[in-house]
């Protein structure tokens, strides 16, 4: 769906779409590679600013409407509708079967039709959210978040020239302050450890 080849073995292809998403992050703008990524960033965008132009209680209504946590402040709520937004998006590109296997991985029911299987999804990843700690509905979620805490505190004890050199091995880019680079390498680590728990044939629809 990125436009990008779907040769090689899974260590290949998680790798082509680690790179892939970076690229995506860094260069603001850029001609999405999903098809309709465009659509549905200019989409979110232009919800978001639908949002910033409504009252507090009007946006507490559409978010007792999503089933989603209504306190907190009007940047919060705003962000909150626009990460829904963005989670429904996401999941209205995947297959029922797909969305099933995420429901399963998650531990949620998996009956029902795919707008209800969508809400169920967005709902569980708010969840996942809002709940410091909680036990994780993903099977080795908590194992796996666990792994990347660790991982991100041994390079926060690194030099920034080794972080710079653990970029470099990843085919990341490699310049920023020290903070940079250390979310630069931790926001890989997740990226790898959530395609490494797809199959094949999903990493290759992912291409």
């Amino acid at each position: 769906s990125r436009g990008l080849r779907k040769s090689g073995n899974k260590p290949e292809l998680i790798s082509r779409l680690i790179k892939g998403a970076e690229s995506d992050e860094s260069v603001e703008d850029e001609e999405k590679h999903r098809r309709g990524g465009a659509r549905r960033d200019s989409s979110v965008e232009s919800s978001k600013d639908a949002y910033k132009g409504m009252k507090v209680v009007d946006l507490r209504a559409e978010l007792g409407r999503r089933g989603l946590e209504e306190d907190g402040r009007k940047a919060e709520l705003v962000d909150r509708l626009v990460e829904y937004d963005k989670l429904r998006e996401r999941y209205k590109s995947m297959s029922k079967s797909e969305l099933q296997e995420q429901l399963e991985s998650r531990g949620l029911r998996k009956s029902g039709n795919k707008p209800e299987l969508i809400s169920r999804l967005i709902k569980g990843a708010e969840s996942d959210e809002s709940v410091e700690d909680e036990e994780k509905h993903r099977r080795g979620g908590a194992r796996r978040d666990s792994s990347v805490e660790s991982s991100k505190d041994a390079y926060k004890g690194m030099k920034v020239v080794d972080l710079r050199a653990e970029l470099g091995r990843r085919g990341l880019e490699e310049d920023g302050r020290k903070a940079e680079l250390v979310d630069r390498l931790v926001e890989y680590d997740k990226l790898r450890e959530r395609y490494k728990s797809m199959s094949k044939s999903e990493l290759q629809e992912q291409l």
